[in-house]
């Protein structure tokens, strides 16, 4: 069965965790990045943070400070493969993993201290992976609470019965070739019933949806493999590469070419999917 969200993770692609302690008066905090909060309550923009909490700022720069003004706290710097994923606009800027809710995080972030604290060899590579849980363990917690999901997105979506159907088809299958249509006959709905409920829910339209989220992939794949325009093309649901070419000039102002040139790693550094 599909799991888009398992997918969305892996896709944002957490490269590496590099932390270090910072005292704390007022500080600002630039995201990507995740908070350790030790002793006593701290602030992190908007949102309350407890002792054995922890926050993820994923946008932009957040003011961080405590009551008191010196207190320490933990702050590792995120680095992902892909920051202009989309489910990234469906998020807040802050999310919170709070330890009360489920024993398990207490015991991720337990064993993350312990490593941050450690000699240990291979310490960072589990750092890391550690905190790819809890930024997972954040994001699904703030799915699972639909009240608090922004009034149209991607979260919402994947809880609605009829467009979650549509949308693990499509995440599935993105190369597939896609209309309101056939979208709407998995989701069981009409057509016109399809398209309402989905702009309404999503904030966009289903075909906008499924062009931003093939965007998304073209742009991966130009930037972390040498796949061809054409390859690319067949991979994300075009029927060739002039076809992608002008739906990616539409979107971007530039050619993939272009892009690919601009943001290509180094050679020696470049994978294929």
């Amino acid at each position: 069965m599909s799991d888009p969200l398992s997918d969305a993770v892996d896709e944002l692609g957490l490269r590496r965790s590099a932390f270090r302690r910072i005292a704390l008066g007022r500080a600002r905090v630039k995201g990507p990045a995740l908070l350790l909060c030790d002793a006593e309550s701290i602030r992190c923009g908007d949102t309350t943070v407890a002792p054995g909490d922890v926050a993820i700022v994923l946008h932009g720069e957040c003011a961080v400070q405590s009551a008191r003004g010196d207190t320490e706290v933990t702050v590792g710097a995120l680095s992902f493969d892909a920051p202009d994923h989309p489910m990234l606009l469906s998020l807040p800027a802050v999310l919170l993993c709070r330890a009360e809710h489920e024993p398990r995080l207490r015991s991720y972030i337990d064993a993350l201290r312990f490593e941050l604290s450690s000699q240990n060899d291979g310490r960072s590579a589990i750092a890391s992976r550690l905190s790819e849980i809890l930024l997972l363990e954040a994001i699904r917690f703030h799915a699972q609470r639909s009240e608090e999901c922004p009034a149209g997105g991607w979260f919402r979506g994947l809880r609605d019965p009829s467009l979650g159907r549509s949308l693990s088809a499509f995440h599935a299958n993105v190369a597939g070739p896609w209309t309101v249509a056939s979208l709407a006959q998995v989701a069981g709905q009409s057509r016109t019933r399809f398209a309402a409920r989905f702009s309404a829910v999503m904030g966009e339209p289903p075909l906008s949806f499924v062009t931003r989220w093939r965007m998304f992939h073209v742009r991966r794949l130009l930037r972390g493999t040498d796949a061809s325009i054409e390859e690319i093309a067949a991979r994300v649901g075009y029927a060739n590469a002039a076809a992608l070419s002008v739906a990616f000039a539409r979107e971007h102002q530039e050619s993939p070419g272009s892009y690919r040139s601009k943001r290509r790693p180094a050679a020696g550094a470049q994978r294929r999917d």
